[in-house]
C-alpha cells in the first residue's frame, strides 16, 4: 500500500469513528431520535442539492418541501410526508420554471 494511500485510510478510519456513533445512538433509541436524525440528513442533503443546482429561491424552496415533508412523516405517518413531498415538488418546479 502506498503512503498515500495509507494516509487516506486513515482518515476514512478516522472520520468513521467520529461520525459513526451519532446514528448509532439514534438507531438504539429509534422512536423520534432516528426520525430526527434522518430528517436533519434529508435536509442537509436538500440544502447540498440546491446549493449545487445554484442557490437562491429554488433551494429555500427545496429545504422548506424536504423539512415539512420529513416532520409530517414523522408525526403524522407516511401518505402525509408523501403528500407534502409531492406538494412541495410541485411548488419546486413552480419556482424552477418562473426562474
Amino acid at each position: 500500500m502506498a503512503l498515500a494511500e495509507a494516509g487516506a485510510l486513515r482518515l476514512r478510519v478516522l472520520s468513521a469513528l467520529v461520525l459513526a456513533p451519532l446514528p448509532i445512538v439514534a438507531i438504539w433509541f429509534g422512536g423520534l431520535f432516528f426520525a430526527g436524525l434522518t430528517a436533519a440528513a434529508a435536509v442537509v442533503m436538500a440544502w447540498e442539492w440546491g446549493r449545487l443546482c445554484g442557490g437562491g429561491a429554488g433551494a429555500s424552496a427545496l429545504v422548506g418541501a424536504v423539512a415539512s415533508a420529513m416532520i409530517a412523516a414523522s408525526l403524522f405517518g407516511f401518505a402525509t410526508g408523501l403528500l407534502l413531498a409531492l406538494a412541495g415538488a410541485a411548488i419546486v418546479w413552480q419556482v424552477a420554471v418562473q426562474r
